[in-house]
């Protein structure tokens, strides 16, 4: 996540502790796949991801005028999975806010969808990210390597071009090594 300014308020931490309590009670239930969440016990109905992502208001949440909230409402879906979160997160790679293409393009990825191909490139261009003068270098080598570990789940030859590419050029050797591990996992 790029440096922001500090929230106007703290609601925006306050919401963001509640969303990351929701989505690990959330996990939790899906995970053990039974009638207790975690020590809570829920009614049937809200095993499903689709009555889940009401429940939490994630949908409502991807059009907040604030990017910070539209950043981790995306962060939430990605890290709740399904089919019922793809198109949610689809819809965000068009975003004005550059960290939330990203992280929809992440979580896409996680999810073997290759809607956002072209944004995974672009966090696996150097140029690319130069382009944004307020990253850091240590955020730069981070966006990269959260690319590179999730690359390889579209299994794109593209993308595999590009690890290549790292792999033989970049001047970080800890990206060189990612790239080349993630290469291994390509099967094309």
């Amino acid at each position: 996540m790029l440096p922001q300014d500090p929230p106007k308020t703290s609601h925006l931490s306050i919401f963001s502790f509640l969303l990351i309590v929701s989505i690990s009670l959330i996990k939790c239930h899906v995970e053990l796949s039974s009638k207790q969440v975690c020590g809570l016990l829920l009614p049937q109905p809200l095993w499903s991801n689709n009555i889940i992502l009401y429940f939490l208001g994630l949908k409502n949440l991807l059009d907040n005028s604030e990017p910070q909230v539209r950043l981790h409402a995306v962060i939430a879906l990605g890290k709740i999975g399904g089919s019922s979160t793809i198109p949610l997160l689809q819809s965000m790679l068009s975003d004005q806010e550059p960290n939330v293409r990203w992280d929809a393009s992440i979580a896409l990825a996680k999810q073997k969808d290759s809607s956002g191909r072209s944004i995974l490139l672009d966090l696996l261009d150097r140029k690319y990210l130069n382009s944004f003068p307020n990253i850091d270098e240590k955020e730069k080598v981070q966006v990269m390597l959260v690319a590179i570990s999730v690359a390889h789940f579209i299994q794109n030859q593209e993308l595999k071009s590009r690890l290549e590419d790292i792999n033989s050029n970049d001047n970080n050797l800890k990206i060189r090594e990612a790239a080349r591990i993630a290469l291994g996992k390509f099967i094309i």
